[in-house]
């Protein structure tokens, strides 16, 4: 989901991988297997990465790993979806900065969503809260920039609850049916009804 932001990927002080940039593959792991998918064996086999390492950069397991992912993703979410959505922009301006991101994240329909992801299993887990905020600052932020550009708060909830859930079920059925169509027809009713609200 997200590249690394430019720190080094071998850490100098272990000649191992940096725990940014294990990060990085383990919301790769997350985003196509979900946290029950998810195991430490798993994990250093898809990575390469020994246990003992593993442990080194996350001594919680496999909970603290999947805090790092939804911190990571958290963080994200506020950079490309949140601060585009709060800015000082008109409306199309706000909402195609946010649509330009949500597609860049979901690779145009081929990647599902790493929030939803690790909601298989989480449930009752340590990161669930994480889930949950990512979801909602994304839908508030949308919701105060519809808003804020002259929608009522009646309208502007249901435009920004049916534009993030028309997303996310396009995602579900692009994975569903290998084929990106289902996304872009969901990106351009969701940008049609969220400048219209």
């Amino acid at each position: 989901m997200m590249a690394s932001t430019g720190s080094p990927l071998i850490d100098g002080r272990t000649g191992t991988l940096s725990r940014e940039t294990i990060v990085v593959m383990l919301t790769d792991l997350f985003r196509t297997n979900g946290f029950e998918g998810v195991s430490i064996a798993s994990i250093a086999k898809a990575t390469g990465i020994g246990k003992s390492s593993l442990y080194h950069h996350f001594p919680g397991g496999k909970d603290e790993m999947a805090t790092a992912v939804m911190e990571a993703v958290g963080s994200w979410v506020t950079q490309n979806l949140v601060e585009p959505l709060l800015s000082s922009g008109t409306r199309q301006e706000r909402i195609d900065a946010m649509l330009e991101n949500v597609t860049t994240l979901y690779d145009g329909g081929n990647q599902p969503c790493v929030i939803a992801s690790m909601m298989v299993g989480a449930e009752a887990g340590p990161v669930f809260p994480a889930i949950r905020a990512a979801f909602a600052d994304w839908m508030n932020a949308l919701q105060q920039a519809l808003q804020e550009t002259g929608a009522s708060p009646t309208a502007a909830r249901e435009a920004a609850q049916d534009a993030i859930a028309r997303l996310q079920g396009a995602l579900l059925l692009c994975r569903a049916l290998d084929d990106r169509a289902p996304f872009g027809a969901a990106l351009i009713a969701a940008r049609r009804d969220l400048i219209a609200a």
